[in-house]
């Protein structure tokens, strides 16, 4: 995508890292801060772009003024509350936002304001300052063992379920899109609402404010909740009932409350002012971004995603907070994909036709009935396909991860968004992986075949331990993560490298991130997770090994290339490798006579690619691409993201 960038104005206070971010990829800035909306209105025809944060509002007046010139509006921080999406969808102006640069801030207060329900620091701490030491008075209680309700487990809904997991609390969860599988691997029990009342001992809510969340507690919910529940409000005003609150407190019903956010900013009502003033409620001033690191980090985004917008950063790629409306009605299925997909189209009203592994002659003829096209791995697009469906197809879906038998070049040629689901196979390669590291470790392939041929050769296939042992994980995406996770709790030293994620995101994880020529000297055991492109093209390679210590064990989930195949046949050869495992080939099926004598070799563990290849998987990938189609065609509440969009820049066509 190419949009021209050049001058931008600043309507709120940001953090300077934006500005300088943005002056140093050539794009002028202007700071006019918290205009009267008639000079707004006058200002706003000399820029391309403008940066907001809650203060100013992008009004369809404001937007109707900028037209012929404004192309983007950035929110610096979550929503986009205070611009006007659709004027600006009319107007062909994006609308982006940092949904996650505020993530481990609210997650921390929520934390902070859980463990102040608990212990009355608050009201304590401020009689100190007031000279009295009425110890008994501030008496507590324990957060060991009691039941934390988490609703919404998005990002910040997870961190703080791995937070107060760690304090030893049981969390328990809600979430209309996290399956229970998922949540379960996060230390969270998905349930009902209705299951969860009664459970709990806090509630906090991290969704966002739509009409299926408003009110989401109620005099009826709080009424099912054991008496003395404490709920906690980081998200969005309208979520609580604050008068329901209100009165359960005075009623006893309610043990205490935290309140970040109101229905009305700053509060003004009388029940606004009495549920603040309440001996049991801890409120504070829509801090749930107020940090040091919040600010730098949305207002580093922001302009990350402006200059991605320009197309001229190899660095600056993606824009996640771009809104997005395509008209999709009716979608062709080529092969078999699990028939939750299909149910859930027509659930949204898109209607689904099954023509599964047409020859492409029938397949061209078809495409031009449709406007999207959902594949697995046998159905080619190809330019020619593409082109048959020109006028007619917007979007290519691939149910499982990567791209690689759609022309991509092709398919933005005639803007059409191609898309895959690059976190459904994410769970069944991540225990592929685990159960891959243990085999290198303890040779179960080789003795369970033994055992099988008659023999008893018990001692021959003695292994190693894990525990205690340093697994280096290369990639620390989803699926990384996720090993490193389940590898820690086997006693293993993870570490990891990712040119993206921070040391912070990964101590999270409990990964310690490093640089690639401190980690091999230290792996025991390497597994890659990244794609394949050219940075990542034999990243195992011989000068690799050559830093390695002696024994090293390597797996590659991933994709064929990113291990030198030749490399690590001489590293065993020699000594310097210890064992590998391979799951993906540079050619599928391999062929080569290389790869037939690394398949061979005693020390290697070979799979046919079964990385995405668990009934759950299939599932989630086809349940994902549907809710991607679903939210491009911005009609539902439930679906919006679209993350697996590979050709982002042909979004721009459909405003």
């Amino acid at each position: 995508m190419k949009v021209d960038i050049k001058n931008v104005l600043i309507c709120d206070a940001v953090d300077g890292a934006c500005v300088d971010l943005l002056k140093t990829n050539g794009i002028n800035v202007e700071y006019k801060l918290k205009l009267p909306v008639d000079e707004l209105c006058k200002e706003i025809k000399k820029y391309d772009a403008a940066i907001v944060r809650s203060d100013t509002k992008i009004t369809a007046q404001v937007l109707e003024a900028g037209k012929g010139s404004l192309k983007v509006v950035g929110r610096a921080g979550a929503g986009v509350d205070n611009i006007d999406v659709t004027a600006a969808t009319k107007n062909n102006v994006i609308v982006l936002n940092t949904p996650g640069g505020n993530s481990i801030s609210a997650c921390e207060l929520t934390c902070v304001l859980i463990g102040a329900l608990a212990r009355p620091v608050a009201p304590a701490a401020q009689s100190m300052k007031e000279g009295r030491w009425d110890r008994k008075l501030y008496t507590g209680t324990e957060l060991y063992g009691k039941t934390l309700a988490v609703l919404g487990l998005g990002r910040i809904g997870r961190e703080v379920g791995m937070r107060m997991r760690a304090w030893g609390m049981r969390i328990i969860g809600y979430d209309p899109i996290t399956t229970a599988q998922e949540a379960k691997l996060l230390g969270i029990e998905k349930m009902s609402l209705e299951e969860i009342w009664p459970l709990a001992d806090f509630i906090t809510v991290h969704t966002p404010l739509i009409p299926a969340t408003k009110n989401l507690i109620s005099s009826q919910t709080l009424s099912k909740c054991k008496a003395g529940v404490k709920v906690v409000n980081v998200a969005r005003g309208g979520i609580v009932d604050e008068k329901a609150v209100l009165e359960a407190l005075q009623s006893g019903h309610c043990g205490g409350a935290a309140f970040d956010v109101y229905e009305e900013e700053p509060p003004k009502s009388d029940i606004s002012k009495k549920l603040i003033n309440h001996p049991k409620v801890v409120a504070t001033p829509h801090l749930g971004a107020s940090t040091t690191e919040a600010q730098i980090r949305v207002a580093v985004e922001v302009a990350e995603q402006f200059i991605a917008l320009t197309g001229k950063s190899k660095t600056y790629t993606t824009y996640p907070g771009q809104e997005m409306p395509v008209n999709i009605k009716n979608v062709l299925i080529c092969d078999a994909v699990d028939n939750a997909c299909v149910v859930l189209l027509k659930n949204n009203g898109i209607n689904v036709g099954y023509k599964l592994k047409l020859p492409v002659e029938e397949l061209c003829k078809e495409v031009k009935n449709y406007d999207a096209v959902i594949v697995r791995s046998d159905t080619k697009i190809t330019a020619q396909v593409l082109e048959a469906g020109k006028g007619s197809l917007k979007a290519i879906g691939r149910a499982g991860a990567g791209v690689d038998n759609i022309d991509v070049a092709a398919a933005t040629k005639n803007n059409v968004i191609v898309l895959n689901t690059p976190g459904g196979n994410s769970i069944s390669a991540c225990e592929l992986t685990c159960i891959l590291i243990g085999n290198l470790a303890r040779p179960v392939v080789q003795a369970a075949q033994s055992m099988k041929e008659g023999r008893w050769d018990r001692k021959l296939y003695s292994g190693t331990e894990l525990y205690g042992k340093t697994l280096a994980v290369l990639g620390l995406g989803r699926i990384g993560r996720e090993v490193g996770m389940r590898m820690k709790a086997w006693g293993m030293r993870v570490i990891g490298y990712d040119p993206i994620v921070s040391k912070e995101e990964c101590l999270v994880s409990g990964i310690e991130k490093m640089s690639l020529d401190d980690i091999w000297p230290l792996a025991d055991f390497i597994t890659v997770h990244t794609p394949l492109v050219p940075a990542t093209k034999d990243l195992i390679s011989f000068d690799a090994l050559s830093k390695c210590r002696k024994g090293v064990k390597v797996i590659n989930v991933a994709r064929g290339g990113i291990v030198n195949e030749q490399a690590i046949l001489e590293a065993m050869e020699k000594g310097q490798c210890g064992g590998a495992a391979f799951d993906v080939y540079p050619e599928e099926p391999p062929k080569s006579d290389l790869l037939k004598e690394l398949i061979s070799h005693p020390k290697i563990v070979a799979t046919p690619h079964l990385g995405a290849s668990t009934s759950e998987a299939q599932v989630r990938v086809a349940v994902e691409v549907a809710e991607q189609f679903i939210a491009l065609t911005g009609k539902s509440k439930t679906y919006t993201t679209y993350l697996g969009v590979i050709n982002r820049e042909v979004l721009t066509h459909y405003q």
